[in-house]
């Protein structure tokens, strides 16, 4: 495949990858194949799942597409002031039912995500 350009886009537009869900392989070809440019995203999803989605994108469009991934960080939050912020939200949480979560911190499958894009270097990460 050749190099991609956002030049070479027949339509300026870019779709936003939107994680936990929208973003669909069919919705990220469906803009590619209309000229403009298709992106998954790859936060929330397991290596496993994201070479799916780029499957099943290029299974149904040969246009250049994006994957967003995110980048982790280490964790800089204060664990008193989340806790101070998490105790300030308890009230509403109560009035709508529902039970604030523990807060965690994980790499969302960070390294292997990276080999996925290496190995099916999508047009654009």
């Amino acid at each position: 495949m050749p190099r991609f350009t956002i030049a070479s886009l027949a339509v300026p537009v870019i779709q936003a990858p939107m994680a936990g869900g929208p973003s669909t392989p069919r919705l990220a070809a469906a803009v590619s194949a209309a000229g403009g440019l298709g992106f998954l995203a790859a936060g929330y999803k397991s290596a496993g799942a994201l070479l799916a989605e780029i499957e099943a994108t290029r299974e149904l469009t040969g246009a250049a597409f994006g994957v967003n991934v995110f980048v982790p960080q280490q964790a800089v939050a204060n664990p008193d002031e989340v806790e101070r912020y998490a105790r300030s939200l308890a009230p509403d949480a109560a009035r709508f039912g529902v039970a604030l979560g523990d807060p965690r911190h994980d790499d969302d499958d960070w390294d292997a995500k990276v080999d996925v894009l290496l190995k099916e270097a999508p047009a654009v990460v």
